[in-house]
């Protein structure tokens, strides 16, 4: 933790300082001392300790949440996430169905008919044949048929099945594209969390450490004020700072809840789950910006709703073909084979099972799909021509987002490269004041405020290198790349 232990330090060197300036004030004693007495050396002034570096202490633990294990995490258990894969996976489950229609149609039947009895007139034989009558007609009154239909749609093939096959194909990659999108819809909330999560971690150290300095400054203070060595002005200073410092712990606290609460829920933990940092996030990172027109060019290529709205614009082009082959006339081939018991095409007829096939060739067409089959087809365009639309907006936006991440990736750079610089140069300024403290050339408030800059100067840096990992988080999820980040 960053320390600034100025206790009891300042108060001796605030006790000889002052002392000595006394000293100098007062008038020579009226009688000199006793030759027996030596006086004793003066101590040299003790330097106050030099406050640690903020980024040296962050607690890193081994298995720790680092932000790629946070991104699998939620992409693994985000309910939106689930809900696409399930979409997916019926998509291309309806793909693989699809495929039967190229299977020619086969109907199978079976039929008993019970037939009412009926008078009919005989049949009179002509004398020569010997006279009397014949029954040709017998009543045969149970009826059973075995039926099977085979049917091949050969216009439809090429006209209709083969386009909804196509459509059905690209609708399943459609929905594999956005299942993607949540996923890195998911991984970039999780990243973002979690840096949002180590950045109110590491700026609570900043301040924990500035409340405990401040308190052993007032502690020493108080015993200052009460000697008459310091007014009680610099005790009020510290005490108005403290109870900043204070207001700030208790803000970073808060805030240190609500992101490891959110962490929680977009990983799927329990609300006692320990969250601990398993990664060095305030690591070196890239000092510059990618250029903003290739950030576009692989966008374009790479991001899952771009190729979501491209494999759409094909799902209704190939919606198109299919509703307009459906408007016009169909060739079929049936071929049927009955198992008859009486057949009818045996003649006379018999009590028995008889067997016969035929094969048609049958060519038929509807005005009427013409006319509804035009509605869908019309339908179908301008789906087309939405998407299309959609896609040119998406592809304006991601310029848009190209060039907004560069420009904030550039100017967090610009800013953490400021933010070392001054927390350099609020350090140097605390030797400073603290040397002139030991000297007798600068009051405790002096060293306060020196202080209170530089921890003003560490939080300021915590914030740009923060901003420098979001911004980076951006940069990745323009391209697409958010779910494969390191």
């Amino acid at each position: 933790m960053l320390r600034l232990d100025l206790a009891r330090t300042t108060g001796l060197a605030l006790t000889l300082c002052l002392g000595a300036s006394s000293a100098h004030a007062q008038p020579a004693p009226p009688e000199p001392p006793p030759p027996q007495a030596t006086p004793a050396p003066s101590a040299p002034a003790p330097t106050p300790t030099e406050p640690a570096d903020v980024f040296a202490e962050l607690p890193i633990t081994a298995g720790g949440l680092t932000a790629a294990a946070a991104a699998a995490r939620a992409v693994e258990v985000a309910p939106q996430v689930r809900s696409a894969e399930a979409a997916s996976e019926q998509a291309r489950e309806a793909f693989r169905i699809g495929k039967v229609a190229f299977v020619p149609r086969l109907d199978l039947r079976a039929s008993y008919t019970r037939l009412s009895e009926i008078d009919q007139v005989p049949f009179a034989l002509p004398p020569e044949l010997g006279g009397g009558q014949l029954d040709l007609f017998p009543q045969i009154l149970n009826n059973y048929l075995l039926r099977t239909t085979i049917s091949v749609p050969v216009t439809d093939y090429f006209l209709t099945t083969l386009p909804a096959y196509r459509a059905g194909d690209e609708a399943a990659t459609l929905a594999a594209h956005q299942r993607d999108v949540q996923r890195e819809v998911a991984a970039v909330q999780a990243r973002e969390a979690f840096y949002n999560h180590v950045r109110v971690r590491t700026s609570e150290l900043v301040v924990r450490d500035a409340v405990a300095t401040l308190e052993a400054h007032i502690a020493d203070l108080e015993a200052l004020v009460a000697a008459g060595q310091v007014t009680r002005a610099d005790l009020m200073q510290a005490r108005a700072q403290l109870a900043e410092a204070q207001a700030q712990a208790a803000a970073s606290r808060g805030a240190i809840r609500v992101t490891a609460d959110i962490l929680r829920v977009l990983l799927d933990l329990p609300a006692d789950a320990d969250i601990a940092i398993g990664e060095d996030v305030l690591r070196d990172l890239p000092t510059s910006a990618p250029d903003p027109r290739i950030l576009y060019e692989t966008a374009l290529g790479e991001r899952a709703d771009v190729k979501a709205l491209r494999a759409l614009i094909r799902v209704n082009q190939h919606t198109v073909e299919a509703q307009s082959g459906a408007r016009w006339p169909r060739l079929s081939v049936v071929g049927n084979f009955d198992y008859a018991r009486p057949n009818q095409r045996v003649i006379p007829q018999e009590d028995k099972f008889r067997g016969s096939w035929d094969v048609s060739a049958v060519l038929a067409w509807s005005p009427n799909d013409y006319v509804t089959r035009g509605v869908e087809v019309d339908r179908a365009n301008l789906e087309v021509i939405q998407a299309r639309a959609n896609l040119e907006a998406l592809s304006d936006q991601i310029a848009i987002q190209a060039s907004q991440a560069v420009s904030d990736m550039q100017i967090a750079l610009d800013n953490l490269q400021s933010t070392r610089q001054g927390v350099e140069a609020a350090r140097e300024a605390w030797r400073v004041r603290s040397d002139l403290l030991g000297a007798g050339e600068a009051t405790p408030s002096d060293v306060l405020d020196a202080e209170a800059a530089l921890r003003r100067a560490q939080l300021a840096q915590i914030d740009a290198h923060i901003a420098v990992l979001l911004a980076h988080v951006q940069v990745r999820y323009v391209t697409g790349h958010a779910t494969s980040q390191p």
